[in-house]
């Protein structure tokens, strides 16, 4: 079975790192993955992870995305394979189907979706994807990826599933047979925040922000998009933020660099599509990794916010107590955000945008239905400092 070929940015701790684990790890050896990250002494977490060294399934790389150099010499090393996916979190197990509607189905409740209304399950042939037929049984055994239905005929026997996967391609109903590359899927995870008031940011943090966020996502994807174009297939998973979708209070150069990724990837997918290359951006909220901890910001006793208002400190005072709670209740543990990015690339049509939250939801709908934007920084202001006065440094 051909491999799927991944690069990962950013696998030296949280998303990244599990997801470089997930797939190297998976049982069915569908994944060779390029493991990357700026300081290669952290890729012992990685591997002690997967309990040692993984020869067929793992390679761990240099790769700065701030230095061009480092990300030609990735390029370099990974040329002569047929790269799949570029980016930052990939599928390592199955997902759950979505019929028309975006309505979720798990596996019992799919044959009487068939017997019901085969032909909302029909998919078209697809350039450059592969089918298989399996039965229930074979599919629970092999953890094979998101069922697709290819046509109403299918829904005459319940047992019998088309499920659509990465290893290459296979004939397709009512489709040429003709032989085409794997999906090459490619994950761009690598990132940094940067919190606190304005007035402290310096502009070498803020240049490193950009560098690191924007930047280094545009230089990474311009290292192996020809490639992709060439072979006419690809896939590009984004890690943005709901950071990048609204404005965050004492997030303001992370939020702008977020929004500057939303706006790239958004005008870049209109451009690849008809090289059949899907470009995915995966929105996180708060996730229990170690990015809040190592991310800049002022220390609320700190120097740096000695020159500040006393209105400001209280402020920023409040929201570093709105984030220790909203982490503490609300936080995603790693493994559901990655599910995301497992869809993502399970689908023969992945969206533009996944949200991995309904947290914030709200206030999306409430910024997307105020078109002046006054009710939703209201609402925001009061989200994270309660309502009524903001001044002061009170609860």
């Amino acid at each position: 079975m051909e491999k799927t070929t991944v690069l990962i940015t950013g696998c030296s701790s949280g998303i990244g790192l599990g997801l470089a684990a997930r797939l190297a790890a998976d049982t069915a050896r569908r994944f060779k993955v390029y493991a990357t990250m700026r300081d290669l002494a952290k890729g012992e977490r990685l591997l002690e992870r997967l309990g040692g060294c993984c020869p067929d399934t793992l390679e761990v790389l240099q790769l700065d995305v701030t230095d061009p150099c480092s990300l030609a010499a990735a390029a370099q090393r990974v040329q002569g394979q047929r790269l799949d996916v570029l980016g930052t979190a990939l599928p390592g197990a199955p997902t759950i189907p979505r019929v028309a509607g975006g309505t979720s189905l798990g596996l019992p409740a799919l044959p009487r979706a068939l017997g019901a209304d085969a032909k909302s399950w029909e998919v078209p042939a697809v350039l450059g994807l592969g089918w298989d037929v399996f039965s229930r049984a074979g599919v629970q055994e092999l953890g094979l990826g998101v069922p697709r239905v290819t046509g109403p005929s299918i829904g005459k026997d319940p047992h019998v599933l088309v499920f659509w996967h990465l290893d290459g391609a296979r004939e397709c109903e009512g489709g040429s047979g003709a032989s085409s590359p794997a999906l090459c899927p490619a994950v761009c995870n690598a990132g940094v925040g940067l919190m606190g008031p304005l007035e402290t940011c310096s502009d070498q943090a803020m240049k490193t922000i950009f560098d690191v966020n924007l930047f280094g996502a545009i230089r990474t994807i311009q290292a192996f998009l020809p490639a992709m174009k060439r072979r006419r297939a690809g896939r590009i998973i984004v890690s943005s933020s709901i950071g990048g979708l609204q404005g965050l209070p004492f997030n303001s150069v992370y939020c702008a660099s977020k929004f500057a990724v939303e706006g790239l990837c958004e005008s870049l997918a209109i451009v690849l599509r008809p090289f059949n290359i899907h470009l995915t951006l995966v929105e996180c909220g708060p996730v229990n990794t170690s990015f809040l901890a190592n991310l800049q910001r002022p220390d609320p006793e700190g120097s740096e916010l000695q020159g500040l208002d006393a209105e400001t400190r209280g402020l920023y005072h409040r929201y570093l107590r709105h984030c220790q709670s909203l982490f503490h209740d609300a936080a995603q543990e790693v493994e559901e955000v990655l599910q995301v990015f497992v869809e993502a690339i399970g689908t023969p049509c992945p969206p533009l945008r996944c949200v991995t939250t309904q947290l914030f939801a709200p206030l999306s709908r409430l910024r997307l239905a105020s078109p002046d934007g006054s009710a939703y920084v209201r609402a925001m202001h009061d989200f994270v400092f309660g309502r009524g006065e903001a001044g002061g440094d009170q609860p």
